[in-house]
């Protein structure tokens, strides 16, 4: 049997330059600012009307509008779309590598221009115990790096948020990845699975989130996927099946793409070939991108006795450096003759398993079911 081939290394990306996107962006879409609110009207195509005010005193540097928008007959609401549970358990599904996606109207940079970050540790309160939280590992060299980047394939990394309780503004934060056109890939344990009544919590995923901004709008979660509901990492299986795909209210992904996706080999063990880009808590509070380079995992496993309780992977690395915030975010690379990249695992936990006090990321053919089945029922 042939070995798979390898993802291409570091050296290799940067002898590529930036290719420049081959049409112009379409309407709707810009690096600007922007803002989504529900109205409910009596009519199926409400009447909007849109002003703008300049202001002549302000701090800081350009200009200053008000934007006011009147929607006609329209009353605001506060609302979500509601979360369905959709548990997929069927190994059937095929597990074969997704495929991702560049929009033509998007650069492509593999690496980033990054700024060193100033560096502190906070202390977090967990939402649930109200007590001191422990960071997840940095090792060093850390090599995170603050980034904001809106090119492919960075367009595609947001920042999710799921609500504490209901009316509560607290909120749980992670790390999530458009992996379809619709669809979103984070952890499990990201995900509020003690939210009463019959569906699950409202989710919101923000692409290229970044100190209050929302270039691209926020889109809401309509239905989910996921194998295991993972309220804490901390055994083989939890972590080895710590992931769960969202359908989104909107084709996010027809605009600013998509990653694939692709088993993980152990003949890549030691190799550092992965790219990680978060949301951590430490260096930016859960508000800025962070970029890093050149992870390796040690190695991956099934769980279980020699690897007879499922085949999700549980794969542990010393070179990822990754904070609360960071959950869910995807390790990626590209492959020679692709203009795409493909996510292996997403980020779950620290912690000891069989021996090893490493970072842990989750990953195996059961992540590839889950995207598949996902796009498959929604496209």
């Amino acid at each position: 049997m042939s070995k798979p081939a390898p993802p291409m290394s570091i050296e290799e990306l940067r002898a590529r330059p930036t290719e420049p996107a081959s049409r112009d962006k379409p309407p709707g879409l810009s690096a600007g600012c922007q803002s989504s609110f529900y109205v409910r009207t009596e009519v199926d195509k409400p009447e909007v009307e849109v002003s703008i005010t300049s202001l002549d005193e302000h701090s800081g540097p350009g200009e200053v509008h008000r934007v006011d928008v009147r929607v006609a007959n329209g009353r605001r609401q506060s609302f979500a779309p509601v979360v369905n549970r959709l548990h997929v358990v069927d190994r059937d599904v095929p597990d074969h590598a997704a495929d991702g996606f560049r929009p033509a109207h998007l650069d492509l940079v593999r690496l980033p221009e990054g700024r060193e970050p100033v560096r502190y540790r906070p202390t977090r309160l967990s939402p649930i115990k109200g007590r001191p939280v422990r960071p997840l590992n940095v090792y060093q060299p850390d090599r995170r790096v603050e980034m904001d980047s809106l090119a492919y394939p960075f367009s595609t990394v947001g920042r999710v948020t799921v609500p504490v309780a209901p009316g509560s503004a607290e909120m749980k934060i992670g790390t999530g990845t458009l992996i379809g056109p619709r669809h979103v890939l984070t952890a499990s344990h990201v995900m509020n699975w003690h939210w009463p009544g019959p569906n699950l919590a409202p989710v919101a995923f923000t692409p290229s989130f970044n100190r209050g901004a929302a270039p691209f709008g926020v889109a809401n979660a309509t239905r989910t996927y996921w194998f295991r509901e993972v309220d804490n990492p901390d055994d083989e299986i939890s972590v080895s099946l710590d992931y769960i795909v969202f359908v989104l209210d909107r084709p996010l992904g027809g605009q600013l793409g998509f990653m694939g996706t692709r088993e993980y080999s152990n003949d890549w063990d030691d190799k550092p070939f992965w790219f990680n880009v978060s949301y951590p808590h430490d260096l930016g509070n859960d508000e800025v991108p962070f970029f890093q380079d050149k992870v390796s995992f040690e190695d991956a496993d099934n769980p279980g006795i020699v690897g007879q309780e499922g085949d999700g992977l549980y794969m542990d690395t010393e070179t990822a450096s990754v904070d609360h915030g960071a959950s869910g975010s995807a390790f990626f690379a590209f492959w020679a003759n692709e203009d795409f990249p493909r996510v292996v695992s997403v980020t779950s936990a620290e912690g000891t398993l069989n021996f090893d006090d490493d970072n842990w990321a989750a990953g195996g053919p059961p992540l590839n079911r889950l995207v598949n089945k996902a796009r498959a029922d929604f496209p």
